[in-house]
């Protein structure tokens, strides 16, 4: 294309297009998400601000694509995480902490939650249906395995609980990033605010039996 200002672009499309997301990825990394442009980065990449949004269309649809491919990543991990553990209250509670860790380790998603920019990518974010495919993903083998145990309130709603756990996993990589909050006090506050709205009431006289 003509308005390609750099032969180092992949003639390929799908490579062309793994090398601008990696070049977006280091901008926002070095730079964080609020200062960074299309301008800069396709001036990073030398090729015109038209190819880069002929490839993502937008900086916010960039934003999720790159978001999509970390997470996609740490899903596979989670069967193998989620074997550690016995129960629902287990699970969900050492679950949502380790997603908190990897998002706050991960370079581009410690930028994501810098706190001059939380509120426009949890929009971002929460508008991508890729945000709750990966919660999906995560989540939905725990669930199931849960309601069949008895151990999940029969009030859960599904897709729902996908959405407010993609909430909670945003919500957690920021104190994780800035609150220097102990990971006592992280569990006590999953355990005491999360928790209970997805773990089934024991009938009464339950713990007597």
């Amino acid at each position: 294309s003509s308005d390609v200002c750099s032969s180092d672009l992949p003639a390929e499309p799908e490579q062309a297009r793994d090398y601008l997301i990696k070049v977006a990825e280091e901008c926002f990394e070095r730079h964080g998400i609020r200062r960074t442009t299309m301008d800069d980065i396709a001036a990073r990449a030398e090729v015109s601000r038209p190819t880069l949004y002929r490839y993502f269309g937008d900086r916010e649809n960039l934003i999720r694509v790159i978001s999509q491919r970390r997470a996609a990543q740490f899903a596979g991990t989670m069967p193998r995480f989620f074997a550690d553990y016995d129960s629902l209250r287990e699970k969900l509670v050492e679950g949502l902490l380790y997603l908190g860790g990897v998002g706050r380790r991960d370079q581009f998603f410690g930028a994501l939650v810098d706190s001059d920019t939380v509120g426009e990518v949890h929009q971002i974010l929460m508008d991508s249906p890729s945000a709750i495919d990966f919660a999906q993903a995560v989540w939905e083998p725990v669930l199931d395995e849960a309601r069949r145990r008895g151990e999940l309130s029969p009030q859960v709603p599904f897709p729902e609980v996908y959405r407010w756990l993609t909430s909670v996993n945003i919500l957690l990589i920021g104190w994780l990033t800035e609150d220097g909050m102990s990971a006592d006090h992280q569990r006590l506050m999953i355990d005491s605010f999360v928790v209970p709205a997805l773990i089934a009431r024991r009938p009464l006289g339950a713990d007597l039996a």
